[in-house]
């Protein structure tokens, strides 16, 4: 059986975040950590993990990319959900690259925490709305006359799912060169440099429905 862990110091936040998930899940078993000893003990213990931290109350910083990116390494099976009282832009822009990796808003309503942890169970990334709209707060346009292929148009959606190149070459039974020829194509069109900026134009531009992260 899938596992919580909340990584969270303050007793008040878990015990409201307990409650939302025995609602959702019963008999979900759940570990309380407070400390990176204490979260990597739990994660050794376990196969496939759903990881609600706050950063601001751990004494490690799971908003730095290289950890999580250590981390997800180590333990491939593992969602995180970053639960924080806001996020600021640089982290909102690093962080929406990683597919493994939820971003909420603790004024966020109940409705969309019950969302992210049923997304989770999937191993699939939600955002909040909060994030999404931040997400989109920057208009990008291809370049004059340079247009996508219906082609570059199905690859940008996928990239903008949280697809990877491997995944992309598999579902269009295409060589992972092809698509890498393609990606480097699509992100010169609409002239941006990650993955990131090209879902977010792809979301502004709808490529992708905004469902899909709301």
């Amino acid at each position: 059986m899938q596992k919580i862990i909340l990584a969270d110091s303050q007793e008040l936040t878990r015990k409201g975040l307990e409650s939302v998930i025995a609602d959702i899940f019963v008999d979900c078993p759940i570990d309380i950590v407070a400390n990176e000893q204490e979260l990597l003990g739990a994660l050794a213990n376990a196969d496939s993990v759903i990881v609600i931290f706050d950063p601001a109350c751990l004494d490690i910083d799971l908003l730095m990319p290289a950890e999580l990116d250590r981390l997800h390494f180590l333990h491939p099976n593992t969602h995180w959900i970053a639960l924080a009282n806001d996020f600021d832009e640089a982290v909102i822009h690093h962080l929406s690259d990683r597919t493994y990796v939820s971003m909420m808003l603790k004024d966020c309503n109940i409705d969309e925490f019950k969302t992210s942890f049923r997304y989770a169970m999937q191993q699939k990334r939600f955002l909040c709305h909060q994030v999404t709209n931040r997400l989109l707060n920057v208009v990008m346009q291809p370049e004059k006359g340079e247009t996508l292929s219906q082609i570059e148009l199905d690859v940008l959606r996928l990239i903008a799912m949280g697809k990877t190149v491997k995944d992309i070459a598999a579902i269009r039974k295409s060589s992972t060169h092809t698509i890498v020829s393609h990606k480097k194509n699509i992100f010169r069109k609409i002239g941006v440099n990650s993955v990131h900026d090209a879902t977010r134009f792809a979301l502004k531009n709808g490529i992708i429905d905004i469902e899909y992260y709301i």
